[in-house]
Parts: structure tokens; C-alpha cells; sequence
């Protein structure tokens, strides 16, 4: 049997109790495997409807926020592992995240998830679902228990 090799690991953060407590695990896979970690936010636009305007719009400071936020984060968790500076991807957050893994030669997704059921999960969707079922590699779901 060959020896599993996880040199790079995602981790979104969306900044939500369930994605910040997978960063706990991520920092543990990362030291045990000796990994880097590469953080990522997803941008959503806002929705707008189609007769008001055609392009995808943005707040305009939320990504330099983000990147703050990125930043201390990484220190707070990440400060004893490799890692590459925190990215911000703009899109529908599993889409991105997927290709996120895909270009960046990612070995491990670290993800939170609200866990939600029932209506809340068709309101809200999943992207952690979305993730595990098209990931070009192996997807670690964190359940957030409240």
C-alpha cells in the first residue's frame, strides 16, 4: 500500500464558528504531515437583478478586510506551519474552491460545515457537499457542534 503524501492543504475560511474550528485541524494535519497551508476566502457577488445590471458587483474595501482578517487568522492558527499567503477568490464558493484545489496542487481540503438539514440545507445550500462531491482530492469535513 503506498503512503499517503499530503503536501499542500486548503483551508477556506468563511469566518464562521464551523470554518474557524477547522482551522484547528488543519494546523494539526499540516504538522503532521509537515504541509503547507494555503487560506482562502470566497467573495460572493451581490446578487442584483438583471435589469439593473449585468456584471457581478463587489463591496470595495471587503476584500481588503478580508485579507486583514486572513492575516491575523493565519498568525492566531498557522503560526508553527508552513503556509503561503492567504488568497481571495471571487465566485459561488465551491466552484471556486474546487478550482482553487485543482490549480494550486492541493493534497487536502480542511472544511467547516454549519451542518445544517432539512429546509435550512436547501435554503442556505451546502457548499462543503459541493466540495466533497467534486474535489479532484480528499475533502476533511469539520461538524460545528453548538
Amino acid at each position: 500500500m503506498n503512503k499517503v503524501a499530503i503536501k499542500n492543504i486548503l483551508a477556506p475560511v468563511d469566518f464562521s464558528d464551523p470554518g474557524v474550528r477547522a482551522l484547528t485541524y488543519a494546523a494539526q494535519m499540516a504538522n503532521l504531515f509537515d504541509a503547507t497551508v494555503l487560506m482562502a476566502y470566497v467573495i460572493e457577488p451581490v446578487p442584483m437583478p438583471a435589469e439593473l445590471s449585468m456584471a457581478s458587483v463587489y463591496e470595495p474595501d471587503l476584500e481588503d478586510r478580508a485579507l486583514e482578517r486572513l492575516a491575523l487568522i493565519s498568525e492566531t492558527h498557522f503560526a508553527d506551519c508552513h503556509r503561503e499567503t492567504p488568497i481571495i477568490l471571487h465566485g459561488h464558493p465551491g466552484t471556486e474552491l474546487v478550482k482553487c484545489a485543482s490549480t494550486q496542487a492541493i493534497d487536502l481540503i480542511v472544511l467547516g460545515t454549519h451542518g445544517y438539514s432539512g429546509i435550512k440545507h436547501l435554503l442556505l445550500g451546502s457548499t462543503a457537499e459541493y466540495v466533497v462531491r467534486s474535489s479532484p482530492c480528499p475533502v476533511l469535513t469539520i461538524r460545528h457542534d453548538e
